[in-house]
């Protein structure tokens, strides 16, 4: 009996953080403001797009994304420096992109909206 009752409390507890890691994701910190977050969503949206795993050299930044980080970089007066248009996340192994690419594919049969896209794969983050 006393298994029951600590196994349903490490289930809540667990619980919670999920919901405290989501909600710090979507609303607390800004878009972009992950480190290579751009590059990231970019594999990301390979993969979901059906295009497949991205090879190091060939891989670009999604177009959408590159310019909503420039606009924040412009609104947030962070002094942005060029990041080009070559991914350089596609370095990477593919497994965590693979199930990060769930959420997002999951998302945009929901939405249109890019803001939410965009953060759509902080989701594995927070669960993982």
């Amino acid at each position: 009996m006393p298994d029951t009752y600590y196994t349903k409390i490490m289930w809540a507890m667990a619980c919670v953080f999920v919901i405290k890691s989501l909600f710090l994701a979507f609303y607390v910190t800004p878009l972009w403001d992950i480190p290579d977050e751009i590059g990231h969503y970019s594999y990301v949206s390979d993969i979901a797009n059906g295009k497949g795993i991205p090879l190091l050299g060939q891989a670009k930044l999604d177009e959408e994304a590159l310019r909503s980080f420039y606009r924040n970089c412009e609104s947030t007066n962070k002094g942005c420096e060029s990041i080009g248009k070559s991914n350089w996340i596609a370095q990477h192994p593919p497994i965590y992109h693979i199930i990060a690419s769930v959420p997002l594919k999951i998302s945009m049969m929901f939405t249109k909206n890019k803001n939410f896209l965009f953060r759509s794969t902080r989701i594995t983050s927070a669960i993982c």
